[in-house]
């Protein structure tokens, strides 16, 4: 099987290479996702049955699983899994929403940069926005909103990611 998916969600899955299993907190410090945005993305997984959820015992302590084949019977319960609690999912929507409403004051200065340099890496792009958008707003987003942001202009088909670098979508 393949997927065309955000880097978000292809760091996810990439660390059940690793191990078969992990708990949310432990997979979030793999990553470097935080735990409520990791808990929403892994969604993706575990609706298209490659992953499934198990809760834990601790909050944000849910343990995903590989399934090891498709037919996995457990593919059912996690399907019933994925509505989850709703006002958890519209608030953290809202957070992502502001976020989002944030980081488009400086989509024209990205697509910019892409025009100019045809491709970049995350981290290029992150350190020229902190170098030069200094002026009100200044920017003082984390790399992970940044990689978040991108990731959004992505599945709207404003830009490509190919090889770790972002360009402009043709």
């Amino acid at each position: 099987m393949q997927f065309t998916v955000s880097p978000t969600h292809a760091a996810i899955i990439m660390q059940f290479q690793e191990k078969k299993s992990w708990n949310s907190i432990d997979l979030g410090a793999a990553t470097g996702i935080p735990i409520d945005v990791l808990n929403r993305r892994v969604n993706l997984w575990i609706s298209k049955g490659v992953l499934r959820e198990t809760r834990g015992r601790e909050p944000n302590g849910n343990v995903y699983t590989l399934v090891e084949s498709m037919t996995d019977s457990g593919k059912n319960e996690s399907e019933e899994l994925l509505g989850g609690d709703e006002e958890s999912e519209r608030s953290i929507a809202s957070v992502e929403d502001q976020l989002r409403k944030e980081m488009t004051i400086y989509e024209k200065f990205i697509m910019g940069m892409l025009t100019n340099f045809g491709s970049m890496a995350l981290e290029r792009i992150h350190n020229t926005l902190k170098m030069f958008c200094v002026a009100d707003p200044s920017y003082d987003k984390s790399l992970q909103q940044l990689q978040s942001f991108l990731s959004g202009l992505v599945s709207e088909e404003k830009l490509e990611f190919r090889d770790g670098m972002y360009l402009l979508k043709k």
